[in-house]
């Protein structure tokens, strides 16, 4: 009877364990997953981005907005504090602050891009469309900035 109860725990165990397989965690730690090749121009993957200080990667447009390049496109954060604070994604010593607990596309996933074509059906050097427009950031502040003198 005590194997079989062990057996059932076991199993319920595992379905449990399973069942949470889209889930995506979340760890202050860096975690190392090898992000493939792009074979083309056309085909690219998404980065692993938790783990690392929002002000590590990525770069800034003069209009504010914070993205990373893939090949000739590229991809605008959305970063979303745990403390509901705002980031400034302009203010790269703010962004110093943070580092990235979770993001809402996993690294590897494909990021389709797709030429702008002249009237002949030539390609021209800029991107028309892709699949993949931004990436959530979930945030965490790492140090307090806040002064605590009178």
């Amino acid at each position: 009877m005590k194997k079989l109860f062990a057996f059932l725990l076991t199993i319920v165990t595992l379905v449990s364990l399973t069942a949470c397989g889209n889930t995506i965690t979340s760890t202050p730690k860096e975690t190392f997953i090898e992000i493939k090749e792009s074979p083309d121009k056309y085909t690219w993957y998404i980065k692993n981005y938790v783990g690392k200080n929002c002000a590590s990667f990525g770069e800034t447009s003069g209009g504010g907005v914070r993205y990373d390049e893939y090949g000739e496109g590229d991809v605008k954060f959305i970063y979303i504090a745990d403390d509901n604070s705002f980031v400034d994604p302009a203010d790269k010593e703010s962004l110093k602050n943070y580092v990235v607990t979770a993001q809402n596309i996993a690294p590897n996933t494909e990021l389709k891009l797709v030429f702008d074509k002249s009237s002949t059906g030539e390609e021209y050097s800029w991107v028309e469309k892709q699949n993949i427009e931004e990436i959530e950031l979930h945030v965490k502040r790492i140090t307090d900035t806040s002064s605590t003198t009178d």
